[in-house]
């Protein structure tokens, strides 16, 4: 009887060991920075040359890989879980309402002069004709922002390089401040 007890209970504790190291794994990350650039180069680590426009306008934010600062990852000794993966469950969110973005030079909209460091996406224009996305996946969460064409259309630059401050918040008070070079071509 007592053999039957321990083999159950070495058995329940292999089963459960066995089961953690093949089972998806949700760990906690925390947003705490972003990268943002032109919305073709996310993903590319340190790129530090100007981004180059020539006729879509967008950018992109994405949140950093999660460091041993950000993330508390949980452990699961049993788990009912089949897949052989780890996601984070992102204890915070990015807030479109907090978007702020601005150049550093002026440029033309529908024949008006928008000074520089204006806040964009208050201009009702420029908001009606931006399109923002959030994307959360297994290690990331994505946000872009794309002028349509119909914008782009309607605004004129000056070639050359320009300088774009983005600010945004999360949801546990997080505040970041980016900013990005980036040339407009004829």
């Amino acid at each position: 009887m007592t053999q039957k007890v321990i083999i159950l209970v070495v058995g329940y504790f292999a089963l459960g060991i066995f089961t953690f190291t093949a089972c998806v794994t949700k760990y906690e990350a925390t947003i705490c920075d972003i990268q943002f650039t032109a919305h073709h180069y996310i993903g590319v680590p340190e790129h530090s040359e100007p981004d180059t426009f020539d006729d879509e306008i967008g950018f992109a934010i994405r949140s950093k890989p999660a460091s041993q600062i950000c993330l508390q990852p949980s452990f699961q000794v049993f788990s009912s879980a089949q897949a052989t993966s780890k996601c984070a469950e992102f204890q915070n969110q990015l807030l479109i309402s907090s978007y702020q973005m601005s150049y550093d030079k002026p440029f033309v909209l529908n024949n008006d002069t928008i000074s520089a460091n204006t806040e964009l996406l208050s201009i009702p224009a420029i908001a009606a004709g931006t399109d923002i996305t959030i994307e959360e996946s297994c290690d990331f969460v994505d946000s872009r922002i794309i002028f349509s064409s119909g914008l782009t259309n309607q605004m004129q630059f000056e070639t050359g390089e320009y300088e774009v401050t983005f600010t945004c918040s999360t949801s546990d008070g997080r505040y970041f401040t980016k900013t990005r070079r980036v040339i407009f071509a004829e």
